[in-house]
């Protein structure tokens, strides 16, 4: 019997996957040594999960939604991470639903895993003579969205309203105070876009604990970078990008492909994330992907001081310049309700402000790492999509 597209799809990965390991010699967990790593590792586990709070009755609840989540994943390959796994299946079920029920071509759909050889990546991929594309996710992709949403859980302004909410304060001269004040936040924030511009993986330094208020923000912002990033990548596939199938077609052009996949993924967390139980606005007004664009940024930024000693990198020919997407995010804001749309603006402006106050505290420690002589490895010329040079 003959594979349908995807099927086609998703054997060309894993000869991908595989010819990665054997570069990398990466070896995934199975699922029952990650259930197993669960239970020998609770109590760890469940002081990450409370972070600086007391033992709360339903922290075994939290612990056991986890374990659920791993028994369900897909069975992907012997290279996938099941915990990326997990999240892949979530997010790529709720997008793919999303375009369904808004009539949005799925076309024959997405083998989706995660590439070793990724670094600090993720990216879309056609599959020639196929419908269906192939979504790669690095692992640490997941880690470094997880890590930047620790850090500005510690970094913006907030007010606790009642028990359950929590208010960002849109000041940025206070959120300049807070990291002018926290010399170890402001350490932090240097070394984890340090050791990620250097190796393309997470700084081994103690992780934080976060108050409940911090641990809210951290987890709104975390939900609002997956959904906006893997809808982007989505969007290249919905639309086509990259898909050449006669010799009469032009190459598309690279920065109106971003833009438009950039829209797609906003429009994803207008249509998912507005769904939920309690909106999630850091993800509808687009605050979500402003914050994964400028840590990229940053990232690129901490590359160039510690390469050439000034925070300019090289233009690059396949991505628009990171404020240009950001100006570009607005052209969703006529899908929100009328009231919402000054106020969608407002937090993507915070955010975009925020990202530069975090750089120009910042900015003097990465150069005095560059002083001590630290240089990152030699960029790679990765065509997938938010870390590259191109």
């Amino acid at each position: 019997m003959s594979m349908d597209d995807k099927e086609v799809a998703d054997d060309y990965r894993r000869q991908r996957q595989a010819a990665s390991a054997r570069i990398t010699g990466y070896k995934a967990r199975t699922p029952a040594e990650q259930l197993e790593w669960i239970d020998e590792n609770k109590e760890t586990l469940l002081k990450l999960m409370r972070g600086a709070e007391p033992p709360k009755p339903d922290d075994e609840d939290h612990l056991e939604a986890y374990r659920q989540a791993i028994k369900s994943a897909s069975a992907g390959s012997e290279f996938d991470d099941v915990n990326l796994r997990a999240t892949l299946d979530r997010l790529m079920g709720e997008i793919e639903d999303a375009c369904l029920e808004h009539g949005v071509s799925t076309h024959a759909g997405v083998a989706y895993g995660n590439d070793a050889a990724l670094d600090l990546g993720i990216g879309q991929l056609p599959v020639l003579e196929t419908e269906a594309s192939i979504i790669d996710v690095s692992v640490h992709f997941l880690s470094f969205i997880n890590q930047i949403s620790r850090l500005l859980g510690r970094t913006v302004p907030h007010d606790r309203v009642g028990e359950d909410h929590v208010l960002i304060v849109r000041d940025i001269n206070l959120a300049r105070k807070m990291l002018e004040r926290d010399i170890d936040l402001a350490h932090d924030w240097s070394e984890a876009l340090t050791s990620f511009a250097v190796t393309g993986v997470q700084a081994q330094s103690p992780t934080v604990p976060l108050n409940d208020p911090q641990n809210v923000i951290r987890t709104l912002l975390l939900r609002a970078i997956e959904v906006f990033a893997l809808g982007h990548e989505y969007g290249h596939h919905s639309m086509k990008h990259g898909r050449v199938t006669t010799s009469d077609e032009s190459a598309t052009d690279p920065f109106q492909d971003e833009f438009d996949a950039d829209l797609f993924g906003r429009n994803c967390c207008i249509v998912i994330c507005s769904k939920e139980d309690e909106e999630n606005f850091y993800a509808v007004s687009g605050a979500g992907a402003v914050v994964i664009l400028g840590a990229l940024d940053l990232i690129r930024r901490v590359r160039a001081v510690l390469e050439t000693g000034r925070d300019e990198p090289p233009p690059r020919s396949h991505h628009p310049p990171y404020p240009e997407r950001v100006s570009n995010l607005a052209k969703v804001d006529g899908n929100l309700h009328a009231d919402n749309r000054q106020q969608a603006a407002d937090y993507r402006q915070f955010f975009f402000d925020l990202i530069e106050v975090v750089w120009e505290r910042i900015k003097p420690i990465i150069i005095d790492y560059r002083a001590s002589g630290i240089r990152p490895k030699p960029d790679t010329d990765e065509a997938t999509g938010w870390l590259p040079s191109r």
